[in-house]
């Protein structure tokens, strides 16, 4: 393992506990501002998927939890996760 110190540190994205969010997050927060209904994260394979669901689920779980007109649901079909936004 290589470790090293005060090195530049490139910009993070980072939510509200300082901790860095996951590029699907990001794409989730900004899809959240505009007036689209749904949105598809496609990967290479169903087990890649499989292993980002957990970003997705968690975004949409945050997001949700701070309350709001819309309610996000996710879904995740073979190599696709679908973000659906759902006014309540």
């Amino acid at each position: 393992m290589k470790m090293s110190y005060d090195v530049q540190v490139e910009e993070l994205g980072a939510n509200r506990r300082g901790l860095v969010t996951s590029e699907e997050g990001r794409a989730i927060v900004e899809f959240m501002k505009t007036s689209r209904a749904n949105m598809c994260f496609e990967y290479d394979d169903e087990a890649e998927a499989k292993r980002r669901a957990s970003a997705v689920m968690n975004c949409c779980k945050r997001l949700n939890e701070e309350g709001g007109k819309e309610v996000i649901k996710y879904a995740k079909r073979g190599n696709k996760i679908y973000v659906i936004k759902v006014t309540e």
